[in-house]
């Protein structure tokens, strides 16, 4: 992997050092906070719930978000109405201090098309060959999507100028597949 990440010009950067993760995920929970602060996130949020019977082919289940003991009915209406980003980021922050064996930042010198661009190459050739050792990954992206938290995180990680992913990477208890749309719906 780190010989196509610089065949691309990305860097990638693996780290389980515990320091860099308790401010790391202190800088996610400030940022769910802030996120989940605004109505429109949180609309924009639960526009992509689905419940585990909903025929759509996309989507998110409470399988794959915190809550899989409350009905579809009850979550979405609680997490549009009410503000829960600090339950939420303290969540996250448990995530990562207690069940990261590893921790993975895609990175870049520049933030322009072409450095997207490679960060998806990097990271479909990265997510295969973590399935292919029977690894998962989580996305923990909320402190990049922040512009002033997302300035202060290269020293943080010690990465180039731009963070663009952040991964969670270890092994996880089977859980439910999330539905995806047909091939033939996603290819341009």
């Amino acid at each position: 992997m780190q010989g196509c990440a610089n065949t691309l010009g990305v860097q990638l950067s693996l780290s389980r050092d515990i320091g860099t993760i308790t401010k790391f995920s202190d800088m996610i929970e400030i940022a769910v906070k802030r996120q989940f602060a605004k109505p429109w996130f949180r609309l924009e949020f639960t526009s992509w719930q689905r419940s585990m019977l909903s025929l759509r082919s996309d989507g998110l289940t409470g399988h794959g978000f915190y809550h899989t003991t409350l009905p579809n009915l009850l979550s979405k209406p609680m997490l549009n109405w009410f503000n829960w980003g600090s339950s939420i980021g303290k969540y996250n922050v448990d995530k990562c201090r207690h069940g990261i064996p590893t921790f993975a930042v895609i990175a870049t010198a520049n933030d322009d098309k072409a450095d997207w661009l490679n960060t998806g190459r990097l990271l479909t050739f990265f997510l295969l060959g973590l399935a292919h050792h029977r690894l998962s990954v989580s996305y923990m992206n909320q402190a990049i999507q922040e512009p002033d938290i997302r300035k202060q995180l290269p020293p943080v990680l010690q990465s180039l100028q731009y963070p663009q992913l952040m991964l969670r990477i270890g092994k996880a208890s089977p859980v439910h597949f999330t539905a995806r749309r047909p091939v033939e719906q996603t290819m341009l």
